[in-house]
């Protein structure tokens, strides 16, 4: 059992709470079970689960006994569990695409979690597009994918220090989604000095099915310190950012 603190510190999930009390009340001989949420003053959220029953005591009268417990990890257990058969089902769809020729690699790729993979050891997140990718794959996300891109990143391979180079690559999207879409490209995250990552100017219109091409392209400074240069080609439609590819290129 946990201090329910404050009447200010409770909040009520659903209506059956008030039920549950008021048949208790009326004298009703049944068990009664009510789970609740509880919203502690230092703003942690606990689940508790109460029973209570009405029995008439020797005296005639009716008296009410009541249990209440933590049942925290218990709702949490079962939360992950949901989460967990929801993402084998995801997952079942994607094979299931696969096996039928769709290739799925953007709807994976391109529409992962970013900056929420950490390190073995130490504090922060890992974003090193050669370790890591575009991030923790979100298979909810997969099976909803609105756009593709072919190829799913943007590497300039190897780029002499003392060339100055700027190179052009081009980049296939397809409207995955049932309607037409607009779809606005922004360059993010930028990492290492002297590399500067550009993606289309313009925004790119798709009907439902169709393919576009756009041009991604990387500048490099010459004579910059040799080692990864890497960005982010983030990919938005209707305000939402719906995928994103990693753009990158070795200074040697």
């Amino acid at each position: 059992m946990i201090p329910l603190g404050s009447p200010s510190s409770l909040r009520s999930d659903a209506p059956p709470t008030i039920v549950a009390r008021a048949r208790l009340v009326d004298g009703e001989p049944a068990v009664r079970r009510v789970r609740k949420r509880i919203l502690r003053p230092t703003g942690q959220v606990r689940w508790i689960e109460v029973t209570g029953s009405t029995m008439v005591g020797a005296d005639g009268l009716a008296w009410t006994v009541g249990h209440m417990w933590d049942v925290t990890h218990e709702v949490e257990a079962a939360s992950l569990l949901a989460t967990a058969q929801r993402d084998v089902a995801n997952l079942a769809d994607v094979v299931r695409r696969m096996h039928s020729g769709d290739d799925v690699r953007s709807a994976i790729v391109n529409t992962a979690d970013r900056q929420v993979i950490k390190p073995l050891t130490g504090g922060g997140v890992v974003v090193d597009a050669n370790k890591v990718g575009t991030g923790r794959e979100n298979l909810q996300a997969a099976f909803g994918a609105k756009v593709a891109l072919d190829p799913v990143s943007v590497s300039f391979g190897a780029v002499p220090s003392g060339s100055g180079q700027s190179l052009t690559r081009s980049v296939t999207v397809t409207n995955l989604s049932g309607a037409v879409q607009t779809y606005l490209f922004t360059v993010t995250e930028p990492s290492g000095a002297g590399v500067v990552f550009a993606g289309p100017a313009q925004t790119l219109n798709l009907a439902s099915g169709a393919t576009g091409t756009v041009l991604v392209s990387m500048s490099a400074q010459r004579g910059i310190a040799a080692g990864n240069r890497q960005a982010v080609l983030q990919i938005s439609a209707a305000g939402a950012v719906i995928a994103n590819a990693m753009l990158y290129a070795l200074i040697q």
